[in-house]
């Protein structure tokens, strides 16, 4: 398990696999731990939006159900959301459970 922290917000944790094409989709080192602010953070929010909105129409052209991956990464789009708009460092480590 991966933990993505910030400020003020409810902590968000994913199962390694997708933590990681999260933070590749992101451009972010997958170094763990790891963190972003500002304009890097501000940057890897759009990269991760644009991957998954990529990934849904690839899922719908093959017939598959591209929701799963829009569904599975709400919760940190939403952290990664309120970190940009509070200007706030998110930060990423491994989590026992």
């Amino acid at each position: 398990m991966i933990l993505f922290s910030t400020p003020h917000h409810a902590d968000v944790k994913m199962f390694d696999d997708l933590a990681k094409f999260a933070i590749q989709k992101m451009g972010a080192s997958d170094a763990l731990p790891s963190a972003l602010s500002g304009e890097q953070l501000r940057v890897s929010y759009a990269n991760l939006i644009k991957a998954r909105e990529q990934a849904q129409q690839t899922a719908a052209k093959w017939g598959e159900d591209g929701v799963a991956l829009a569904v599975r990464l709400a919760p940190l789009e939403a952290l990664l959301d309120y970190a940009v708009a509070n200007k706030q460092m998110v930060m990423w480590e491994h989590s026992a459970w």
